[in-house]
C-alpha cells in the first residue's frame, strides 16, 4: 500500500495582488533593484484618466517591445501620476534577472536589469518608446 501526501506553501502579503502583473519584488535583492522614472509630455487627465488599464497595459508592451525583457514580472510597483504641470510621470522598479534557474524544462536567457535600463534610456532617446493608449 502506497501512501502520498500533498504539501501546501502558504504567503501572506501585507499588499493586495494585483492579477495582471504580480509584485515579485520581495522576491529579490533590494540592493539589485533600479528604481525607475519616465516622463511623458501628455495631458494626464486626457490621456491616463479615461483609460488607466489600457495605458498601464501598453507601457509594460512598450516596454517589452524595446527591451531585452522576456515579460514584465520584472516590472513591479508600477505608479502612473500626474506632475504639477499635468503631464504623465510613471515610476517603477525594474527587477533584476533572478539569482536561481527555478524548476523549469528550457530557462530563458535574461538581461541584467542595468542592460535594460540602458536599452530604455536609448530607446527613450531615440524615439522608438511610445505608447498606443488604445492598445490592449
Amino acid at each position: 500500500m502506497a501512501f502520498s501526501y500533498t504539501q501546501f506553501n502558504i504567503y501572506e502579503f501585507t499588499t493586495m495582488l494585483n492579477r495582471d502583473t504580480p509584485d515579485l519584488s520581495p522576491c529579490y535583492d533590494v540592493n539589485s533593484v533600479i528604481n525607475v522614472q519616465v516622463f511623458f509630455r501628455a495631458r494626464f487627465a486626457e490621456y491616463y484618466v479615461p483609460a488607466e488599464a489600457g495605458f498601464k497595459q501598453s507601457f509594460l508592451t512598450s516596454l517589452v517591445r524595446v527591451t531585452s525583457l522576456n515579460s514584465t514580472l520584472r516590472v513591479a510597483d508600477l505608479d502612473v501620476q500626474p506632475t504639477d504641470d499635468d503631464n504623465i510621470v510613471v515610476r517603477f522598479k525594474l527587477l533584476d534577472k533572478p539569482a536561481f534557474k527555478g524548476d523549469v524544462a528550457k530557462m530563458p536567457v535574461m538581461a541584467p536589469n542595468a542592460q535594460v535600463f540602458q536599452e530604455i534610456v536609448n530607446a527613450i532617446n531615440s524615439g522608438k518608446f511610445y505608447i498606443n493608449v488604445g492598445e490592449t
